[in-house]
């Protein structure tokens, strides 16, 4: 499972993904949000969440891969973002 947002659900485009240690074995550690939440650990942001599937998500959202992908391989906290150059992490 991972936590996104209300927006997200509703349809709002995905901007970010965070990636943290997950908290339990059903727990994917994906945390997604829109670019209505800014980010994904405000307050108001916390009481907006909704925990779905990551294969839903992933149907959902297919642009979500890239954004797990490279949110995992930067580590605990790793964030990525819809504006960031996955060449980066290359050296391309």
């Amino acid at each position: 499972m991972s936590l996104v947002t209300r927006s997200v659900m509703h349809g709002a485009p995905v901007v970010g993904v965070l990636y943290q240690e997950p908290l339990d074995d059903q727990d994917s550690g994906y945390r997604v949000w829109s670019a209505v939440d800014d980010t994904f650990d405000t307050k108001s942001v916390r009481r907006r969440r909704a925990l779905v599937c990551v294969r839903c998500l992933l149907v959902d959202h297919p642009e979500v891969g890239a954004l797990m992908d490279r949110a995992r391989a930067r580590g605990a906290d790793g964030v990525a973002l819809v504006h960031d150059d996955p060449r980066e992490e290359t050296g391309a």
